[in-house]
């Protein structure tokens, strides 16, 4: 395929993008709202993200994609054109996600290990009996952080003729975005807390 595409057909696949990407985020939203009402202590929690974790790991090892769940036509057709335009690039793309998916499963068995087993995980979280509420509040804020970080991440890569280094760009831009979010989400949260 060639490493240039029609804007229209462009514009089409990454609102189809955009759609599939809000639409997973929203199930992920209901199940754990749904998960929140249920007494999961923090051991049970991690020990269940390290393997949804794996999971994601084991198929992306095996068909070079992280979405395989929604893998589309449209889809395909948007993977097939990104790798095109990315040549080189792609190998550090598929290292860069292997290496921060093992980074994130030794991180979640090392929390699962030294987690102690009785305590509510949602409770601990939200620092309430009743968390559903900052449940929701986290999981809009992760929603618009993402958002966003694909966004300008689109945008980037299709403008661009050449993509030399553009993985560890788009690594650097997306953490500088998400530390100045963050923040200013624990400071709402703060003010949120004291008045």
């Amino acid at each position: 395929m060639s490493n240039e595409m029609n804007n229209e057909r462009l514009i089409i696949l990454r609102r189809h993008q955009f759609i599939l990407q809000n639409i997973t985020m929203l199930i992920i939203l209901i199940i754990i709202l749904v998960l929140s009402m249920l007494d999961i202590t923090m051991k049970q929690f991690y020990i269940g993200t390290t393997i949804l974790f794996l999971i994601q790991f084991i198929l992306y090892l095996v068909y070079g994609k992280t979405d395989v769940v929604v893998h589309t036509k449209k889809m395909k057709e948007l993977h097939e054109y990104e790798e095109s335009k990315l040549g080189k690039e792609a190998k550090k793309q598929r290292k860069f996600v292997i290496g921060t998916n093992l980074f994130a499963i030794v991180c979640f068995v090392f929390i699962a290990i030294i987690t102690p087993s009785e305590k509510i995980f949602f409770n601990e979280l939200t620092f309430s009996s009743a968390p559903q509420f900052g449940i929701f509040f986290f999981l809009i804020f992760w929603m618009i952080l993402i958002n966003i970080i694909t966004f300008f991440r689109n945008k980037a890569f299709d403008r661009s003729k050449n993509l030399e280094g553009f993985t560890m760009k788009m690594f650097l831009s997306s953490l500088f975005l998400s530390l100045i979010l963050f923040g200013v989400v624990v400071v709402c949260s703060i003010l949120f807390i004291i008045y």
